[in-house]
């Protein structure tokens, strides 16, 4: 006799609706990029997350230099990397999901060229904005980062600083609507 191991599944009575189906779409248009701790201690997140001003604090505080930073990108979210380890009894133990946020730079002033060459190898937290959400933790995702340059041939092409963040994970990213975006009244 097989062993019934199933917890409860979620209440998803009324949760899409076929008429009026709540679509997100939009490719990730930001990221926030923060060090994992301030050099007093203290952990750069916002104490709301779904706060403007909040981030405000963090992003253009009205005194003082910001600890984070708004960095506008194009960038996926990949399909993570979900290894499967053999167990006793036939069983598969699931070890946590390596995720991947590969994004590009265009906005390439000294600065930012600088700024983002520099992550190579750097452990930071971050988060992500796309379709109108916010993605992450209230905390910030910890991640691993590398950076390059990519230089296409042909006299029209752009220059791109690539920017990636690895992680690995078992617990789903949290979303909020986005606290930087008005949202639509329907």
């Amino acid at each position: 006799m097989a062993e019934l191991c199933a917890d409860s599944i979620p209440d998803l009575k009324d949760a899409s609706n076929y008429c009026a189906p709540q679509w997100v779409f939009g490719e990730i248009e930001h990221v926030i990029i923060a060090p994992l701790e301030l050099e007093d201690g203290t952990d750069p997140f916002p104490e709301n997350w779904e706060s403007e001003d909040h981030w405000n604090e963090l992003l253009s505080p009205a005194e003082g230099e910001p600890v984070a930073f708004k960095v506008p990108v194009r960038g996926t979210l990949d399909e993570p990397d979900r290894p499967e380890v053999e167990a006793s009894l036939y069983r598969k133990a699931h070890p946590p999901k390596r995720h991947n946020v590969p994004a590009t730079v265009d906005d390439l002033s000294d600065k930012m060229y600088n700024g983002i060459m520099s992550m190579q190898n750097k452990r930071v937290r971050f988060w992500f904005l796309s379709g109108g959400k916010l993605l992450g933790y209230p905390q910030g995702i910890k991640a691993d980062t590398d950076s390059w340059l990519q230089i296409e041939e042909g006299e029209d092409s752009m220059h791109r600083v690539h920017l990636n963040f690895n992680w690995r994970s078992s617990k789903p990213l949290d979303r909020v609507n986005s606290p930087f975006e008005e949202v639509e009244s329907v």
